[in-house]
């Protein structure tokens, strides 16, 4: 556990929060350049969590919590002490974050694990069960789990369960979706189920693969999972439950491994390129977003811009693939096509929040034209949802709208301190001392550095 005070410990504990800094709802506005100041006092207040709608993939939105700094240490000293015995005590076919958040933990590896597992157990029956957990994430009650909780964790139970707590007198339902520690948690709390199942399965945090040799076999287990998860006050989601032929699941959900059509390093640029457009071609014709987020980083780096119109499109359609769209189209800012369509896009009334959010970084790195700027001054005037605000303000301080920063800024409850102090940095404004007080790790970051880093749009969401 990192210590306050020790700058070395802060730094590895920032190094650990890599993934969840890469996949964020939302991008941090001022690119988490305070961190290390911020992670050396955990809190869990209300100011420290934001919460954003996000898109589904099956369609609606979920309410996100967007935790501070604060909130993610204390996140992570409430897990501190499962995190000591957790790879001993998890079922060895359980895929993804057994330790929680950790630095040099290659998640996509652990996911190819849990492919390659599935794979090799399908191969070997006749019957492959797909499920998952329906709604988990908020469904997770301390006091309907604790007691069951305690057996496998015995201590270690404790501060999670008082962070549990805290988090929902935050407002936030079950468990914080999003980060590598309360995936942790998940994996112990499901942990329990799984000894029920009965027969081969794998699993990745709430979704599961289970293995039959008959149909019959397959509803028991399923039974008996559903049983077990009844007991924790949770239910499997009939919606997605199916009973497959593994033949058929193979087909479906595995197939050629997309590595294989990408080799920059061997390949002619000529057939790269082909490739590429393929995966991303039949992304688009099957609307398959694995592939879809495959070809979309490897066209960017390829410097291809066979996506521009079509990520432009599906921005303003508020899809679900927006972090990655947008990522892809920071590879392309040189472009007026790409500029203009990013500008068109923030002067669209119907834009969704998250997805003004979500073009943050892109709207930081492109000179803005007139009516754009206007727009956005519009928009922060009638915004009451913090993390619009945080992004909108920085924004225009970005582009130099001194006075509405320090219009802004005046009020003495602002809806982001952490926004307001970098936007005081942005227009070359000193910050007010009640801000300081309001956002102190900010506030002592942002006095030994005279330019607040851009947001980025790296993403792996």
């Amino acid at each position: 556990m990192a210590t306050v005070g020790s700058s070395g410990s802060l730094e590895r504990l920032a190094c650990d929060f890599e993934e969840d800094i890469a996949t964020r709802w939302v991008p941090d506005v001022l690119n988490s350049f305070d961190l290390d100041e911020c992670l050396e006092t955990p809190s869990l207040s209300k100011g420290d969590v934001q919460f954003v709608d996000v898109p589904k993939p099956d369609g609606g939105c979920r309410v996100a919590p967007v935790l501070s700094a604060q909130a993610l240490r204390a996140l992570r000293d409430a897990v501190a002490p499962l995190r000591q015995i957790s790879d001993s005590i998890l079922d060895p076919s359980v895929c993804g974050y057994r330790t929680g958040s950790t630095s040099g933990s290659a998640y996509s590896d652990e996911y190819m694990r849990f492919r390659d597992i599935g794979k090799a157990l399908a191969e070997d029956h006749r019957y492959v069960v797909v499920a998952d957990v329906q709604s988990f994430f908020g469904s997770v009650d301390a006091d309907v789990v604790g007691a069951t909780m305690l057996g496998p964790l015995g201590e270690a139970w404790q501060p999670i369960r008082q962070f549990l707590v805290g988090a929902k007198n935050v407002g936030i339902l079950g468990l914080p979706a999003g980060y590598g520690d309360a995936r942790l948690i998940a994996n112990h709390v499901l942990g329990v189920a799984d000894k029920s199942i009965g027969t081969s399965f794998t699993r990745w945090v709430d979704d599961y693969r289970i293995y039959a040799e008959s149909p019959a076999v397959a509803r028991r287990a399923i039974r008996r999972l559903g049983e077990s998860l009844q007991g924790l006050g949770l239910k499997l989601n009939d919606k997605k439950l199916e009973i497959i032929r593994s033949d058929e699941y193979l087909a479906r959900r595995h197939g050629a491994p997309l590595e294989s059509v990408y080799h920059p390093k061997s390949e002619p640029h000529e057939a790269v390129r082909a490739n590429l457009r393929a995966v991303f071609l039949q992304a688009v014709n099957e609307d398959n977003r694995r592939l879809l987020r495959f070809a979309l980083p490897r066209l960017a780096e390829q410097k291809d811009t066979i996506a521009v119109q079509y990520a432009l499109r599906e921005i303003g359609q508020g899809s679900v693939d927006t972090p990655r769209l947008v990522f892809y189209l920071s590879a392309f800012l040189s472009g007026s096509d790409v500029r203009e369509g990013i500008e068109i896009l923030a002067r669209t009334p119907e834009l969704s929040p998250w997805t003004t959010m979500r073009l943050c970084p892109l709207l930081c790195s492109i000179a803005l034209q007139e009516p754009t700027v206007e727009a956005l001054r519009r928009a922060i005037e009638i915004t009451q949802d913090p993390a619009l605000w945080a992004a909108l303000l920085r924004v225009l301080a970005v582009h130099g709208e001194k006075d509405l920063v320090v219009d802004q800024v005046a009020n003495k409850q602002p809806l982001d301190p952490r926004a307001a102090i970098g936007a005081c940095v942005d227009v070359g404004q000193s910050v007010p001392k009640d801000l300081e007080l309001l956002a102190p790790g900010t506030a002592r970051a942002a006095a030994s550095i005279a330019v607040v880093p851009h947001p980025t749009a790296y993403t792996l969401l």
